[in-house]
């Protein structure tokens, strides 16, 4: 599959999710397998970009996720805000948070801090703001003129799983991934954020999940490869794992929240928010299992979901960081997923558990007609043979098979050795006779081997 993946952009690459399916190929399942009006069910819908598809292409649709940022996200993503919301938020922040957060990054002349690259606790180099660019700082590292501790010491301690999978060592914080400069100023923006309404917190709560990321020392420093350039350092990505490099940027917190707050503005003024909006009633901070058995009743046309793929992406201690933002517990003993986290007793043959729970309940869901699409990436034979005799075993027969465009493109996923490039998207129905008119799908097979 070489055909290149462009669709997180727009509403899309306001936020990062990972495991998050590309938009061409929601839109790709929708319209060959379903119609107009039609009930679609994701249980397990992590960011939601399936749902904003169903909506584009008036389908009715019910996601649910049993993880709180995913839902956060989820909201944003399906029912986007009108720009006048997003305004009035950065209006509020800018008057009563952006003031202090500055005041933590000026030097003793008033000059704005944008970048100080550290070398564990020693600084390397500090860049200032200079009009619509930066310059490195040539004068004295003065400009720690006031103490940046947050004033509650518990803030964001939640601890993270021991997990060698994601980098995360025995008792460490989410606190340890920030300076405290950083955690102080996230403090701020949650001081001001807590006295907002309802909707314009969600909004805000968003925006600041989404920056919160380079807001870490996650935030690698590269050597410059530019020429004719007195900076030493380029800013890197961040990487996902947890993973602190020994040489990271410490970014000016406002100045990241404010750009992410843009990227927003900038999306929303890109789309149409004219159409329908699906009700928030449809859309669940639920256990996907709960949801299905609630759908009992065969009134289902079409399951779609992306469940956990084996070990790939712990998804709910990969965003534990966001989950302390929105003040949430996630529900790890539910979730899921096999897990390098010894602690959480997550292994193969619970996981099969749930994997043949989901097509018992699956069937139940649908229509006599209707169908369930597994999109699904694994290096585990004994999982594939699973995905072949759990369905029949209740009555879901395999009608086919299509690759899909891969669904991330980070460090800890693709650079496995023995990875799989892309996903399957295996379709089953209840119906063993059922016709489908696929000359479109590339790709399409009838055969479960390759």
């Amino acid at each position: 599959m070489n055909k290149k993946v462009n669709g997180y952009r727009g509403i899309y690459a306001t936020h990062k999710y990972w495991g998050k399916k590309p938009p061409e190929l929601c839109e790709k399942i929708i319209k060959n397998f379903s119609k107009e009006k039609d009930l679609v069910v994701d249980p397990f819908m992590g960011s939601g970009v399936l749902g904003r598809i169903c909506k584009e292409n008036n389908r009715k649709f019910i996601g649910s996720d049993i993880n709180p940022s995913a839902l956060n996200i989820a909201e944003v993503f399906i029912n986007p805000p009108n720009q006048e919301l997003v305004s009035e938020v950065l209006n509020k922040l800018s008057k009563e948070a952006a003031p202090e957060i500055l005041s933590l990054y000026k030097t003793s002349l008033g000059e704005e801090v944008t970048h100080i690259i550290r070398n564990d606790q020693n600084i390397e180099e500090v860049w200032i703001k200079d009009g619509n660019k930066t310059k490195i700082y040539n004068k004295k590292l003065d400009f720690l003129v006031r103490e940046a501790y947050p004033k509650n010491p518990n803030f964001l301690n939640d601890k993270l799983f021991k997990n060698s999978r994601i980098n995360v060592g025995v008792n460490q914080e989410v606190s340890s991934l920030f300076t405290d400069r950083s955690l102080k100023s996230i403090e701020i923006l949650l001081q001001t954020i807590e006295s907002m309404n309802t909707e314009e917190k969600k909004i805000a709560l968003f925006i600041l999940t989404s920056a919160v990321g380079q807001m870490s020392k996650m935030v690698f420093a590269i050597k410059n490869r530019k020429k004719n350039t007195e900076k030493n350092f380029e800013v890197g990505s961040w990487v996902i794992g947890f993973w602190k490099p020994k040489i990271f940027f410490e970014i000016n917190v406002w100045r990241i929240f404010l750009r992410r707050a843009n990227k927003l503005l900038k999306a929303l003024s890109e789309i149409s928010t004219s159409k329908s909006k699906i009700k928030p009633a449809d859309l669940f901070l639920k256990d996907g299992f709960q949801v299905l058995k609630d759908l009992n009743g065969n009134n289902v046309d079409l399951i779609i979901t992306d469940p956990p793929h084996n070990d790939r992406i712990p998804y709910l201690e990969l965003s534990a960081i966001w989950n302390n933002i929105l003040y949430e517990k996630p529900d790890y003993k539910n979730e899921w997923v096999l897990s390098n986290a010894q602690s959480r007793n997550k292994g193969e043959k619970e996981y099969l558990g749930k994997l043949e729970m989901f097509f018992k309940l699956s069937k139940d869901a649908l229509k006599k007609d209707g169908l369930l699409i597994l999109i699904f990436n694994t290096t585990n034979q004994k999982i594939w043979e699973k995905l072949k005799i759990f369905p029949e075993s209740y009555g879901l027969h395999f009608i086919g098979k299509f690759p899909g465009e891969y669904t991330a493109q980070s460090v800890v996923q693709d650079n496995r050795e023995g990875a799989l490039k892309y996903d399957w998207c295996l379709v089953y129905s209840r119906n063993k006779i059922l016709k489908l008119d696929n000359n479109k799908i590339s790709g399409w097979s009838r055969k479960w081997e390759n």
